[in-house]
């Protein structure tokens, strides 16, 4: 059956619908203009129909391809809907979900009753397949703004834990979209399921969408669940009110706290991880002396340090050498998160400990504090005749920017290529060392450095020797010459064209950042770096490339997804920047980008710190209706992230670069 012959067919289904099931679900039947339309359209959507159901020729991933049909479907505009709806009645597996989310993101009555047939025939279907399509289809709903869609998935084939996208549930997501209009409904939701032990998912999914509506006055209708006989009740109790209610109200959730049900404690600890209640502070404390379960104390320790600051150091030395080396990892972690010297002497107790994994911890961690103390001992801990220990403490120092470490990095990597080396497992290690002291600039093994790369049989670590030295002889030749890094910066070395853009961001002159913007302008300059000129740019804190992170920021151009990478560093160099005016830069890529961008997002909190709580709770709601894949795990930080800013507290361990931001 052609696509003509079908649509003609919809249609005249459609004007045969009784008019009481019309006007039910307020749809009316197309006029005579709307029916031209659909004729002007439809050689716009019958290719699409066809690219999708025809089996690719190449072996090539297309990981874009559904972004690529949903924008071309939703580029046409209103007068596609029609053509969705009759599409997504076929329920075709290869055009289900496009129908779907194009659906719910043009919107409208039409594309609303098309979405709850669908729903409906997703649950006459069965089977995986049917599941899938509901979830798109409730998934449609919630973009439109639906409230029932919570009612939806309650009823008919079980959505319970199901996910959209990764580590993001379901029922928070609808949630999240829907917004506040859900709460007639999630009332109505609590009133039914609370009492019927046989409807305990349907409780546990209203209970986390109620935690996610943010209606503060349904605290008092689920409080009393908190002593409800399921543990999984409890717990989602526990995180509602967390949520919802004031940080007093944290003393009513110690009892689950401390349950016998592991699982329940765990739940209930990264809900206070999260809150950070600081009423429960001395009660966090306490149950320390009690607890056993590292998923409990894990998170308790990283609340306390963001509640105690300086003050929860005295806590942190009762358990240092407490529990194992997984223990200990948490003590270590949160120590680096109060970030206060005074917690360096706690660090260095564990210097000479017999776990070299904790050793190396606190190593990193001394890094992480900085400082004139954290350099002396490390310099020390670069002796260690622990050869990996000495290694971590090296490592770090270069990551630091500590020049004073560069002739023990250099003696090492001599000692190691005086003679040709035979074990290629030091391929890597050799090619860091050498980056290693070409960004400290050190220059004098140069010499040495290129007899030993005459001396080599393995032609990729005598390539990592020769391109060290050949960067670290035009540290030496150009000196601070901008001139010669222009010329550099056309390199056919990608090395060095990066050393030469970190130079000359570090010079920072016009005519420096006027070599700069040669290179952003390059139409074929590749995006990692484009993202490596930006990263200099932050590293350095070039003021007088200032305008060039505001243009790659704020220019349509560079919003492709192969340039993310390249958007998440000028983030990071507006940051590095600072001020109002990079501020303001953020927050307008932040909207532009619908808040796609989550490093954007994030330099924006670190940046504006409580001012930026309205753009990120407004994007927050926005950034969902795109299922991407990183957005569960992201939406997990953004929440902390939140949180931390509402409670007038500092989010810790985001001031980084974006390659190194905290997992969740």
């Amino acid at each position: 059956m052609g696509a003509a012959t079908r649509i003609a067919l919809v249609v005249l289904c459609f004007l045969a619908i009784p008019r009481a099931v019309v006007a039910q679900e307020n749809v009316a039947p197309p006029t005579p203009a709307q029916l031209a339309a659909m004729e002007r359209v439809r050689p716009l959507v019958d290719p699409i129909w066809l690219e999708l159901r025809t089996p690719s020729k190449s072996d090539q991933p297309r990981p874009r391809h559904f972004w690529e049909v949903t924008d071309r479907l939703m580029a046409i505009g209103p007068d596609v809907v029609p053509f969705l709806a009759s599409e997504l009645e076929l329920m075709d597996p290869s055009t289900m979900n496009v129908c779907a989310y194009a659906l719910g993101r043009l919107g409208g009555p039409e594309a609303e009753v098309a979405l709850r047939r669908a729903v409906r025939a997703a649950d006459a279907l069965g089977g995986k397949f049917g599941i899938a399509a509901k979830q798109y289809a409730l998934f449609g709903l919630a973009l439109i703004g639906t409230p029932d869609a919570l009612d939806l998935m309650q009823t008919g084939l079980s959505s319970y834990r199901a996910e959209l996208i990764p580590d993001l549930l379901l029922t928070t997501h609808l949630a999240i979209l829907i917004g506040p209009s859900a709460a007639p409904t999630l009332e109505k939701q609590l009133e039914t399921y609370r009492s019927d032990p046989a409807t305990k998912e349907k409780l546990l999914d209203a209970l986390l969408a109620i935690g996610r509506d943010g209606n503060a006055s349904q605290l008092p209708k689920i409080e009393p669940l908190i002593e409800n006989p399921s543990p999984e009740v409890r717990a989602a109790t526990a995180d509602a009110m967390s949520r919802l209610g004031e940080p007093p109200i944290c003393e009513k959730l110690l009892v689950p706290l401390s349950s016998a049900v592991m699982g329940e404690r765990r739940y209930v600890a990264k809900s206070f991880e999260r809150w950070k209640p600081e009423p429960c502070y001395g009660a966090m404390v306490s149950r320390l002396e009690i607890e056993r379960d590292i998923g409990v104390r894990g998170p308790l320790y990283n609340a306390i340090a963001a509640m105690g600051g300086e003050a929860s150091l005295d806590v942190f030395r009762t358990y240092l050498n407490w529990g194992d080396q997984f223990d200990q990892a948490f003590v270590i972690t949160a120590i680096g998160h109060v970030g206060s010297p005074k917690g360096l002497n706690l660090l260095r107790s564990l210097l000479t400990h017999e776990n070299i994994y904790t050793v190396i911890r606190a190593v990193q961690t001394m890094g992480a504090i900085g400082g004139e103390g954290a350099t002396d001992t490390l310099m020390a801990v670069t002796s260690d005749p622990r050869r990996n220990v000495a290694l971590a403490a090296r490592e770090t120092l270069v990551s630091m920017g500590v020049a004073k470490v560069a002739p023990r990095v250099a003696s090492v990597m001599l000692e190691t290529v005086r003679e040709p080396v035979g074990n290629i497992e030091l391929r890597p290690r050799i090619a860091q060392w050498g980056d290693a002291l070409v960004q400290l600039g050190y220059t004098d093994p140069v010499d040495d450095l290129k007899a030993a790369a005459a001396l080599q049989s393995d032609s990729e670590i005598r390539d990592s020797l020769d391109s060290c030295v050949r960067r670290l002889q035009l540290i030496k030749k150009n000196g601070d010459n901008v001139a010669a890094w222009t010329t550099a910066s056309v390199s056919p070395l990608p090395v060095v064209r990066k050393l030469a853009d970190r130079r000359l961001a570090e010079l920072g002159s016009k005519a420096a950042v006027r070599a700069l913007k040669t290179r952003l302008l390059r139409p074929d300059l590749p995006a990692n770096e484009r993202a490596d000129v930006l990263l200099a740019i932050g590293e350095a804190r070039t003021e007088g490339a200032a305008e060039l992170v505001e243009w790659q920021l704020s220019d349509p151009a560079y919003d492709g997804w192969q340039l993310e990478e390249a958007r998440s560093a000028a983030a990071w160099a507006a940051r590095r920047l600072g001020g109002e005016r990079m501020a303001n830069a953020l927050r307008q890529s932040a909207i532009r980008r619908d808040g796609r961008d989550f490093a954007t997002l994030v330099y924006l909190a670190v940046l504006e710190k409580g001012a930026a709580l309205p753009t990120l709770k407004t994007l927050r709601v926005s950034r969902l209706r795109y299922p991407e894949t990183p957005f569960g795990p992201q939406e997990k930080q953004l929440d902390s992230i939140i949180s931390d800013l509402i409670a007038k507290r500092e989010p810790k361990g985001f001031d980084v670069l974006p390659d190194a931001f905290p997992e969740h």
